[in-house]
């Protein structure tokens, strides 16, 4: 007997009715915000000028230094940025001095809003006595580093059309963008 009031007690525990617990209310407003990063994006589209300092390698004239200027326009689609620049550096070392003259299409990916990664081809010429004129390729990256100032470090290789002298040219510099 006392086998089945046992058993009883467990049988009406089972099939009673089942009691939920209220659940807990928590506010999901608040009049306080979070806290949100806006870095600023960089805008690469427009007119730029700038300076640079550049080392050339060439067989005519060995190594040979110069600060040079350059203005260009580009313009960027999404991620895409395409544009043109002439540049302008005299050279000069203990055996010559000579200047170069150089027109390149830039285009490239922006890594992120202040970065650009970009490849450029373009003519370069001689304005010295060496006379040599040489398709230009390369590429670079460029960092925006103010809302209207980037700095840039770029390599382009000189391929010989009218001499058998290549190039070897590395720049770094500023732009200015307006």
């Amino acid at each position: 007997m006392r086998y089945a009031a046992i058993a009883a007690a467990m049988l009406a525990t089972i099939a009673g009715p089942a009691f939920a617990v209220d659940p807990i209310a928590l506010p999901v407003t608040s009049d306080s915000t979070l806290p949100v990063y806006e870095g600023s994006s960089f805008d690469w589209n427009g007119f730029y000028a700038g300076v640079y300092g550049t080392a050339t390698q060439s067989p005519s004239y060995d190594r040979a230094y110069g600060i040079g200027v350059n203005a260009g326009f580009s313009h960027a689609f999404d991620f895409v940025l395409v544009g043109g620049e002439v540049a302008f550096h005299p050279l000069g070392n203990a055996n010559v001095a000579t200047g170069y003259l150089q027109a390149v299409g830039r285009g490239g990916v922006l890594v992120t809003d202040n970065v650009l990664l970009f490849g450029a081809t373009g003519f370069g010429t001689d304005t010295g006595p060496l006379d040599d004129n040489h398709v230009l390729a390369g590429g670079g990256i460029e960092l925006g580093v103010t809302d209207n100032v980037s700095l840039r470090g770029q390599y382009l290789h000189g391929f010989p059309v009218t001499s058998e002298n290549p190039i070897e040219q590395v720049t770094f510099g500023a732009e200015f963008h307006f």
